[in-house]
């Protein structure tokens, strides 16, 4: 059986962690239970947030915001003072701006802490 059979649902694109990125992987600190992931690149200068994922059941409970909250604390401001946003959706740039990474101006985003760069 697959792993997307037995999870009931495969969440695509899907990504494992390799020698070229890292992962942080989220679990609830009371049940243990899996919540979801952070992919994200080093790089000599910043850090690049590559995806973010959280399981459906536990989404608008906070987890994104305090993985990422956590993600740039401990990694992205280690290597530099900005980091990179890869490809960000309309998702992530509402995340980012609630955590004052980003405004907005009319239709555009505009980086305040962070940049945006595209999927290699």
């Amino acid at each position: 059986m697959s792993l997307c059979a037995s999870w009931g649902y495969c969440a695509k694109p899907f990504r494992f962690a390799n020698d070229e990125n890292d992962a942080l992987l989220a679990f609830d600190p009371i049940t243990r239970a899996y919540i979801g992931y952070l992919l994200w690149y080093k790089g000599d200068e910043f850090a690049t947030l590559n995806q973010l994922f959280v399981l459906p059941e536990h989404r608008r409970k906070g987890y994104a915001e305090s993985i990422v909250v956590h993600w740039v604390h401990n990694h992205a401001r280690q290597i530099g003072e900005k980091f990179a946003l890869e490809s960000p959706n309309e998702q992530a740039f509402a995340l980012h701006v609630k955590l004052g990474h980003v405004r907005r101006e009319g239709d555009d985003f505009i980086g305040v802490g962070c940049f945006f760069t595209s999927s290699l």
